[in-house]
């Protein structure tokens, strides 16, 4: 077990982590510059007199990658934990249950944790999952002194209503620079966090810490309660300490739920130096601008070129051999005529013309760029050319391949937040409600085994697996169950054969009358109702007599 923390050794392991992260957290710092537009076009001496416009081409390939690999909301599956129709069952509850969990946790948040994390991956080619963390909520509401009943219950209705609404667990998306982990290790054993609170709101917490923790220290937020101050975090599968930068021990308390509530993961968009000298994460730790930075660079100077030429086409200054320049100046910009001046008395300056290369010159940076990050086919746009669905589709799925190894990461880490979420739920040894579905420990039966995937999912080829898995069941080849979740995807299959007994049940005779019994009782039809009886009973006794088993026939004894 890991000893216990302490302020020191915190912040020498958060140095050591800076240092090793330094040279891709400056990578990071560049694509953030790109992808705002902020990035700089000119040598320093020229930025004074050269235009800059900056295009969105960044942006462009970083969110439509992304979108390809969001392309869907996350399908969970779990395999059963034993044999028989209970543990079936048991594994459709906890997929209901993670799916819902999923929702509400990335809901809860601020920004779309899942997204944001897919946009480090694609961005950043590394990036940072928290949690699952447990989240308290607010501390059940006391009756205040003077408060009347009716507002007591009111209050306390209100704290349950939220508490009932609100998930158990919390997903963030940290920036992965705020998140220092062991960059060689999938499953990290420490994490040190870097964040920034406001003064206030760390007294709170550390106000709260003094009273429910051992080792606790109240911060002195003073009379600035807004200001920031930075702090560092350190989670071991032991211990979660929290101390100022460069300062004292805040709080520490035992790290209870089994594991450090952070995850990892590369692209795969870097190469892992030759050099053991000079290993580093930064090589591998690439996004999908990496390879193109000089690329957008070029592209934006001739974006920037050619909107200068336009503008300057566009609104050209002009030159006379008359004294009286604002005089003619103004004339102009109003539209008015102008007394005693000749043709040949005033010009408008030329500037060199674009010629047809130049723009040859910008669609093959643009088309380099699109070759070596996110192609367009992706986006729905349809390559010159290609005439046919098929065509298209043969493209699409090989543009996809670039992504493969981005969204196996994906994949994986939210996998591993589902085990944890499912570790969590058995540690607290409690049942938990997300969106009306609740499982218990006895329903995890201590198997934390769960898939999760991003699936992009083309509706052409969905529908025709699903006629095919159709004709497979309708021969024989394949099971009903097997349809529902591989070709339907269908997540609760027990519930499903509940459903189809029930509308068998619906269907049946005897069902039928009856119901119809019930309708004509209301509207006062009491002849009619004890027809439909009748009718109910004797669809009861048909299916009686179908189900009882007959005695077997007595053979005649004798002979001739």
């Amino acid at each position: 077990m890991p000893d216990r923390p302490e302020a020191e050794k915190i912040e020498r392991l958060m140095q050591h982590r800076l240092d090793q992260w330094r040279e891709a957290h400056s990578q990071f710092e560049t694509v953030d510059s790109f992808y705002g537009g902020t990035n700089e076009l000119w040598a320093e001496g020229l930025r004074e007199t050269r235009p800059v416009s900056h295009s969105n081409r960044a942006r462009q390939v970083i969110d439509g990658a992304v979108n390809t690999l969001l392309a869907a909301a996350p399908s969970v599956t779990r395999p059963p934990a034993g044999e028989g129709e209970g543990h079936e069952a048991k594994a459709d509850k906890i997929e209901l249950f993670l799916e819902a969990v999923f929702e509400q946790s990335s809901l809860a948040e601020p920004l779309l944790p899942w997204k944001q994390i897919a946009k480090y991956l694609v961005g950043y080619g590394y990036t940072v999952i928290e949690g699952p963390i447990l989240n308290v909520g607010e501390e059940k509401p006391k009756r205040g002194a003077g408060e009347t009943a009716e507002e007591w219950e009111l209050r306390e209705a209100q704290w349950e209503n939220d508490r009932k609404n609100t998930c158990f667990v919390r997903l963030r998306s940290p920036n992965p620079a705020s998140v220092l982990l062991d960059p060689w290790e999938k499953r990290p054993r420490d994490a040190v966090v870097l964040r920034r609170m406001e003064r206030g709101k760390l007294q709170d917490l550390t106000e709260k810490k003094v009273k429910t923790r051992k080792y606790a220290e109240r911060f002195d937020a003073g009379e600035d309660l807004y200001g920031l101050v930075d702090v560092v975090e350190q989670w071991d599968r032991a211990w979660h300490a929290v101390k100022l930068k460069g300062g004292n021990m805040l709080y520490m308390e035992r790290d209870t739920w089994g594991y450090v509530p952070f995850g990892h993961g590369y692209a795969g968009f870097g190469l892992p130096g030759s050099s053991l000298e000079r290993s580093s994460p930064a090589e591998m730790a690439q996004g999908i601008l990496h390879g193109v930075l000089d690329a957008l660079k070029r592209l934006d100077q001739g974006k920037s070129a050619l909107h200068n030429s336009l503008i300057n086409a566009g609104f050209p200054p002009f030159g006379t051999t008359m004294e009286n320049a604002g005089r003619i100046m103004q004339a102009l910009a109003q539209g008015a005529a102008i007394e005693g001046v000749k043709p040949e008395d005033v010009w408008w300056m030329k500037f060199p013309e674009f010629q047809a290369w130049m723009f040859k010159a910008l669609e093959d940076e643009d088309r380099e760029i699109e070759t070596a990050t996110f192609s367009l086919q992706l986006a729905g746009f349809r390559e010159e050319g290609v005439k046919t669905l098929g065509q298209q589709l043969i493209l699409s799925q090989a543009a996809h391949r670039k992504f493969m190894a981005a969204g196996t990461q994906l994949d994986y880490l939210a996998t591993n937040w589902a085990s944890n979420v499912l570790r969590l739920v058995d540690t607290l040894g409690e049942k938990v409600t997300v969106g009306g579905h609740t499982i218990g420990p006895e329903d995890i039966e201590h198997d934390y085994t769960v898939k999760v995937e991003f699936e992009l999912i083309d509706p052409v080829l969905q529908m025709q697996k699903q006629e095919l898995g159709m004709r497979e069941v309708q021969v024989g080849l394949k099971s009903k169950e097997t349809y529902w979740a591989d070709d339907a995807r269908l997540a609760d299959a027990t519930g499903e054969q509940h459903r189809l007994a029930e509308d068998r049940l619906r269907q049946h005779p005897a069902y039928i009358n009856m119901m119809m019994a019930e309708a004509a009782k209301k509207r006062g039809m009491m002849e009619l109702a004890e027809m439909f009886e009748a009718d109910a009973r004797k669809a009861i006794e048909v299916l009686r007599a179908q189900t009882t088993p007959q005695p077997p026939a007595v053979q005649p004894q004798g002979g001739m």
